[in-house]
């Protein structure tokens, strides 16, 4: 009887590490992927989760360091194939909620679990952006990897240029040859926007990142700039080997996008404009100080303004006529436009009414080249082509699910624009 007695506690004690080991097994065979395995921070990524058991419920975990400490999680419930497909599947709960294969880039929060020092400014255009990804299952982690992004493809030559005057950075995409070019405009922070012209020369396009103030050797603040300074901008861009002289357009974001659209109406060298958060008008210069003048000049005098108090209200009983209007009907542009409706920058609903408007206006004049606006209702001022953490660019309005919808809907469809206005040549 003991000896039967011990034999069945053996037998039932190895039945029970079988079974441990059975469903450790599928635990162990967990992989995650990613589809493409690396590429460039404005395209989206198609996340797998591979080798669960069909029914399991798993918490994927990502944490990115960029301009701070970020952390996202989702719980998903794996599908009769023993996977999870981020761009099929919605999470149980989380960081984010719908299907959005990308919901754990953009609904980042800040990382409690790491301490350090925040770091004081922008990250490095050159940089690899590397997020980890975790898979737990009951308090395990049964798989993990990493995905790494860029800003700017390898091989892309970047150029300081301080010539002529001009001050800003050459992106030149790999390969000989000649391209079309961009000349990419930032806004009122000063500076250039390299991240944008770096997402240019991915697809194959000279970019020319061009500061116009608070940079050495420039303006410190802006108020009274020439549009004849990028005007000259132009000219050198065009004369490099590596740029297509006759495809040339214009980019601009915020203040930006106002000389963006104000150059075309001023020069016929512009094939594109693209205009992101854009003006009807051009304002007043930026801070008290400068109220009183215009932020633009043009052959000497100051181009006519609205005072930087104006209110959306205001813009539309002006219409598209208004005096301070740009005459944007004069260019040869292909003209895009993109807005938020929750720009908290521009006065509340301005954005997307002076979009409005330069498209009535255009209308009005029978523009003979294409026109578009996109307007995104849950989206703010600083949304753009990359995947950031909402947190980064909640300072312009916008929800952080908004911001990353508008940027994943407009950013293939401003290629596009591109593609079909720029690179072909016209009639």
């Amino acid at each position: 009887m003991l000896f039967n007695s011990q034999r069945n506690r053996r037998a039932a004690l190895l039945l029970i590490i079988a079974t441990q080991f059975a469903f450790a097994v599928p635990q162990s065979r967990a992989r995650i992927r990613f589809d493409p395995a690396e590429g460039p921070m404005t395209d989206p990524v198609a996340i797998t989760v591979t080798g669960l058991r069909p029914g399991a419920r798993v918490v994927v975990t990502a944490t990115m360091e960029l301009v701070g400490n970020w952390r996202s999680h989702a719980m998903f419930v794996a599908d009769h194939r023993g996977e999870v497909r981020l761009d099929r599947q919605q999470p149980v709960e989380g960081t984010y909620a719908g299907i959005d294969p990308m919901g754990l880039l953009w609904a980042m929060e800040p990382d409690a679990t790491v301490a350090g020092k925040t770091p004081s400014g922008p990250p490095d255009v050159h940089a690899t952006i590397s997020t980890l990804f975790r898979v737990e299952q009951d308090g395990m982690t049964v798989a993990s990897g990493s995905l790494r992004r860029w800003f700017v493809k390898q091989g892309v030559r970047i150029t300081d240029i301080q010539e002529r005057g001009l001050v800003g950075e050459l992106f030149e995409p790999a390969g000989g040859g000649r391209h079309p070019a961009v000349l990419v405009l930032g806004g009122s922070e000063g500076g250039f926007d390299s991240y944008a012209a770096a997402a240019f020369a991915n697809h194959g396009y000279v970019a020319f990142a061009l500061a116009y103030f608070r940079v050495p050797m420039l303006p410190s603040e802006l108020v009274n700039i020439p549009l004849e300074y990028f005007l000259s901008a132009t000219d050198w861009l065009r004369t490099r080997p590596s740029v297509e002289p006759e495809r040339i357009a214009v980019y601009g974001k915020s203040r930006g996008a106002e000389a963006a659209l104000l150059l075309p109406s001023v020069s016929p060298l512009y094939r594109v404009a693209i205009a992101v958060a854009p003006s009807n008008v051009a304002w007043a210069g930026v801070g008290t100080q400068n109220a009183g003048m215009s932020a633009w000049t043009y052959q000497g005098e100051p181009v006519r303004y609205v005072p930087n108090s104006t209110t959306a209200e205001k813009l539309r009983e002006a219409g598209p006529s208004a005096s301070e209007a740009i005459p944007i009907e004069r260019s040869r542009a292909a003209i895009l436009l993109i807005s938020g409706l929750d720009d908290a920058v521009w006065p509340k609903g301005a954005a997307t009414v002076m979009g409005d408007l330069i498209v009535e206006r255009l209308a009005q004049h029978k523009h003979p080249f294409p026109y578009v606006h996109l307007s995104y209702p849950e989206a703010g001022h600083s949304f753009g082509m990359f995947y950031f953490p909402g947190p980064i660019v909640a300072g312009g309005g916008g929800s952080a699910e908004g911001n990353a919808k508008a940027g994943r809907d407009s950013t293939p469809k401003l290629f596009a624009f591109l593609r079909r206005n720029l690179d072909i040549a016209r009639p």
